[in-house]
Parts: structure tokens; C-alpha cells; sequence
């Protein structure tokens, strides 16, 4: 898997607003292998389709020992 720059988010985005709202909220939504593949319908091994363009980066993350 390879990677190209598309750009820059400079002057559109201010990231350090951003931030401080993400460190400072109390709200958020734990995410792993598993969790991402509970909420899908199936199983994510079986239906190549099921999870679209996220089973290659579960995979990945399966292939590697993450969770």
C-alpha cells in the first residue's frame, strides 16, 4: 500500500482548535479490530465487501497482533 500527497489542509483547518477540544472532552469512542467488526453485519473474513476500504487496514492491524 502506498501513499500520495493530495494536498494540504493549511489555512482550512485549525488543528490546534481541534486538538484542545479532543483533549479536553470527557465523550469518546473506543475503536479496535473487534469493536469495528461488531458493529458491521457478518463476518469481515468471509464478505471481502462487508467492511469496504477499512478490511485492509483491519487485516492489517489483525495480521500484526493489534487489537
Amino acid at each position: 500500500m502506498g501513499s500520495k500527497y493530495i494536498g494540504t489542509t493549511e489555512g482550512l483547518i485549525n488543528w490546534d482548535e481541534i486538538v484542545t477540544i479532543c483533549k479536553n472532552s470527557q465523550n469518546g469512542d473506543f475503536n479496535s479490530v473487534k469493536t469495528v467488526v461488531d458493529r458491521s453485519e457478518g463476518s469481515w473474513k468471509d464478505d471481502p465487501e462487508l467492511l469496504g476500504s477499512y478490511r485492509e487496514v483491519i487485516e492489517l492491524w489483525d495480521n500484526e497482533g493489534y487489537d
